[in-house]
């Protein structure tokens, strides 16, 4: 998520709360501030991470594209 996006997001927001005043209006603007600080905080650290980040192990499995068979490894498992 770039910055351009969490801009746009910002100024959306800023849009829909600005009609609203008094204290209901700050309190949704410091609510907006902090949401977008922390997402600001989340999507640094993992545009800056390797490009298999938050990749598992098993999206590399090859199985037979049918979700049992990439929950179990393809194997047949026993359940009973």
């Amino acid at each position: 998520m770039s910055d351009d996006v969490l801009d746009e997001a910002a100024k959306l927001l800023d849009t829909l709360i600005s009609p609203i005043g008094g204290d209901v209006g700050r309190h949704l603007r410091d609510a907006a501030d902090s949401l977008l600080a922390a997402v600001r905080e989340v999507v640094a650290p993992e545009a800056s991470e390797s490009p298999t980040a938050g990749r598992s192990e098993r999206s590399d499995r090859h199985g037979t594209g049918e979700p049992w068979s990439a929950a179990t490894g393809g194997g047949p498992t026993d359940i009973g």
